[in-house]
């Protein structure tokens, strides 16, 4: 009696259990009814998009710590303006001609920029629908400034503004929208987000911008740095290259983890929507490996070839594998992304002694090598190591077994259209950034002009304002001054602000 009292128990338990399972999983049906994807998207564009903007922050402690420090205020209004107009640009011109209207698909025609959108109006045809679709704006803004702020690392302390504006104005207004455009739009020539029509078969490979934004921001600053020419005193009279001065590699350092912080909003973020956070998440697990492993293979090519490793060359290095991961980080697996990574370290470092010893290019921050040399090894890698099933999902496709990377097997169809894109992107950059550079030659000047009556190392003091004094020198209202002065307020007339003694007292 006591075991049939206790077997009925257990399956009274048993049926409990499957109908708490049944009501569970209706719940749960009827909220999954309720919630509207294309908001859930929105809200993951948003954040993504923070994240990428959050690296212009990155971006300029690494430049504030890569040169002198009475530059300091100068690197800092550039990339406070690269913000500011590439926003107006973006809004008034780019978008449309990023993702506007494009027949191409359909009939052929154009496949390079869009035709509708500009300054947003009308912009329910263009992009995601609603709300969304400023989603995606604001992400596109984030890719646009970071491919104009690349160039100005290069050219640091040397270029005067007004060109460096219109060079901002340029970069995000017409030249990167285009590239664009042909490379992501679902009827751009080259892209790779269709099923018909597509440039060799497969479409170029470029995930998340490795040959969009960092290619293009690359070519721009060599372009831009060759244009400007060096820094004062940079060479000697026999053109061997002279170590300059560096402010802080403290600040080297963190905007360089800042940057790889927001690295993973840019290549995870580059899948735009919620419901692929599964390759979101690969992309943010193959950009950690490519990263860390261009860090290892810089330290041993600096040690090899100098017998030190410094800091700077080490955060080079780390960026050269976060660029040169970002057009295959869909598609690539961890045996890839780690080669792809190992490769751009060594990479990044003979592109910097090229640069600047064989060209004589004073690349500040060493802008040409990460993004432009990387960028370039990243469109090959990606056409090298895509496998079929990364590729399948990342693309939405069925053509893995077709476009996979030459290394599983794969025709090279997508190496050819890599190597396509890496020619047209360099010459679609590079003549327009030297064109503007030639005419502000002949007008405004390239060069920051200090009228003969200043050094090249008062450039702050000289056009921003006030000197960024050192921590040993004292300011007015320091007591250090005032025991020095006793009662004799003459001694720090000198000093005082424009308002007199008495405010440097106040």
């Amino acid at each position: 009696m006591g075991l049939d009292h206790e077997a009925r128990l257990a399956a009274l338990e048993a049926q409990l259990g499957q109908l708490t399972d049944a009501c569970s999983r209706r719940r749960l049906d009827e909220h999954a009814g309720h919630i509207d994807e294309t908001v859930v998207d929105a809200f993951f564009l948003l954040v993504a998009a923070v994240g990428v903007f959050s690296m212009q922050q990155g971006f300029a402690m690494l430049e504030v710590g890569s040169c002198a420090k009475d530059h300091t205020k100068e690197i800092l209004l550039k990339n406070i303006m690269d913000i500011a107009i590439g926003a107006a640009s973006w809004w008034i011109v780019g978008h449309a001609i990023a993702n506007g209207d494009d027949s191409f698909r359909n009939s052929g025609a154009n496949g390079v920029f869009g035709t509708s959108g500009f300054g947003y109006i009308n912009a329910a045809t263009v992009g995601k629908p609603g709300f969304g679709g400023q989603a995606e704006w604001f992400f596109g803004l984030s890719f646009a400034a970071t491919s104009a702020t690349i160039v100005s690392g290069a050219i640091a302390e040397r270029c005067n503004m007004i060109p460096y504006f219109l060079l901002a104005c340029l970069l995000t207004a017409f030249v990167y929208p285009v590239v664009a455009h042909v490379a992501w739009h679902e009827s751009g020539r080259l892209s790779a987000y269709r099923d018909e029509r597509l440039a060799f078969g497969c479409g170029l490979l470029d995930f998340a911008g490795g040959g969009v934004v960092h290619l293009t921001g690359g070519v721009a600053a060599l372009a831009a740095a060759w244009s400007v020419g060096p820094r004062d005193n940079k060479y000697t009279s026999r053109g061997d290259p002279v170590p300059m001065r560096q402010q802080s590699v403290v600040l080297q350092v963190l905007g360089t983890l800042t940057l790889w912080l927001g690295w993973f909003a840019f290549n995870g973020g580059s899948v735009l929507s919620a419901s692929r956070a599964g390759i979101a998440a690969h992309c943010c697990f193959t950009t950690t490996l490519s990263g860390a492993a261009a860090c290892l293979s810089t330290g041993v090519f600096f040690y090899a070839t100098k017998r030190r490793v410094d800091p700077a060359a080490a955060c080079n290095g780390i960026l050269a594998g976060l660029v040169a991961i970002t057009p295959g980080c869909a598609t690539s697996n961890a045996l890839g992304a780690m080669f792809t990574g190992l490769v751009a370290g060594p990479l990044y470092g003979a592109s910097a002694h090229f640069v600047e010893y064989k060209l004589r290019i004073d690349d500040v921050c060493s802008a040409v090598s990460v993004h432009a040399t990387c960028g370039m090894w990243g469109l090959i890698a990606a056409a090298l190591f895509a496998t079929p099933r990364y590729y399948d999902a990342a693309y939405e496709t069925s053509r893995g077994q077709r476009c996979m990377g030459a290394f599983y097997g794969g025709n090279g169809n997508s190496l050819a259209a890599a190597i396509v894109f890496i020619l047209l992107d360099a010459a679609w950059v590079a003549v327009p950034v030297l064109g503007l550079f030639a005419v502000m030659k002949r007008t405004c000047g390239v060069r920051s002009d200090f009228g003969g009556r200043t050094s090249d190392s008062e450039l702050d003091s000289s056009k921003h304002g006030d000197v960024i004094l050192p921590t040993s020198v004292k300011m007015p209202g320091s007591a250090e001054l005032r025991a020095a002065a006793g009662s004799d307020d003459s001694i720090l007339d000198g000093l005082a602000p424009a308002g007199g003694i008495s405010e440097a007292k106040s």
